[in-house]
């Protein structure tokens, strides 16, 4: 098994290393921090030891996890600059990533690298939410050892 080495393009805020975001209180990933913040209200069948009393099947929770995300997506996206074991994180706008890895090249358009005003505002609004100190998104080329 190999090591990942991928590059990465993003609009978004770049952290320092060790940077502690409110989903790291709770101690779980950003989706369902997400989730939990709004109010998702789709009931896992699962329980720490397996299925719940009477539940043989989760497809209907994952169909309805996905249509829930769907209709309230995340508006930022977390991009990994460093590595698996130090983590140090871009907090992006969603449509502007853009990642490849080492062997199989990314042909794009740098005239598709658009990020709109709106989509600026989305960010930097839920670092207000949630209480996060932004400074001005900016673009940046990263690395990912993983």
């Amino acid at each position: 098994m190999g090591e990942s080495t991928d590059g990465q393009l993003c609009c978004g805020i770049m952290f320092e290393d060790y940077f502690e975001f409110p989903w790291d209180d709770e101690n779980v990933e950003l989706d369902e921090w997400w989730r939990e913040v709004n109010n998702c209200q789709v009931e896992s069948p699962f329980t720490e030891w397996g299925y719940k009393p009477g539940v043989t099947d989760s497809g209907d929770y994952w169909d309805q996890l996905r249509q829930w995300d769907k209709e309230n997506p995340i508006p930022v996206e977390l991009v990994n600059y460093c590595s698996g074991d130090c983590p140090a994180w871009i907090l992006a706008v969603p449509s502007s990533v853009r990642s490849c890895s080492r062997g199989d090249p990314l042909k794009f358009d740098p005239t598709d690298l658009i990020v709109t005003l709106g989509e600026v505002r989305k960010l930097l609004k839920f670092c207000e939410q949630f209480k996060i100190k932004a400074t001005e998104p900016a673009w940046y080329l990263s690395s990912y050892w993983g």
